[in-house]
């Protein structure tokens, strides 16, 4: 069996956990990234991940509508505890690394627009 290291880190008060130390170096402490925006926070996390379940008309599975984005900015607390504090959603893959910094890095910059 292998040793696998796992490396915590607390951001705005949600444990994040990755494996390996040149994988906590790459997400945690590279350099200096230009400030994320919804497109880009949109294209590689809520419309992969989250609008598959959280859309408009499917209120029976998922109340929220997340391809709204002023939905999306009104629930961010909701949407960080679910998916980077508690790896609930969604549901069977917690997101990788990368894609719970960049939701707290766009979330940190004022989900600039």
């Amino acid at each position: 069996m292998r040793n696998m290291n796992v490396y915590c880190f607390i951001l705005l008060g949600f444990t994040v956990c990755v494996s390996g130390l040149a994988q906590a170096e790459k997400v945690f402490f590279s350099s200096h990234r230009p400030t994320p925006h919804y497109d880009e926070v949109y294209q590689n996390v809520l419309e992969p991940y989250c609008v598959l379940c959280h859309y408009e008309g499917n209120e029976e599975e998922a109340i929220f509508d997340f391809s709204k984005k002023e939905i999306v900015k009104y629930f961010m607390d909701l949407i960080l505890d679910s998916c980077v504090a508690n790896d609930r959603m969604p549901p069977g893959f917690p997101l990788a690394a990368e894609e719970k910094k960049l939701l707290v890095d766009w979330y940190q910059a004022g989900m600039p627009d």
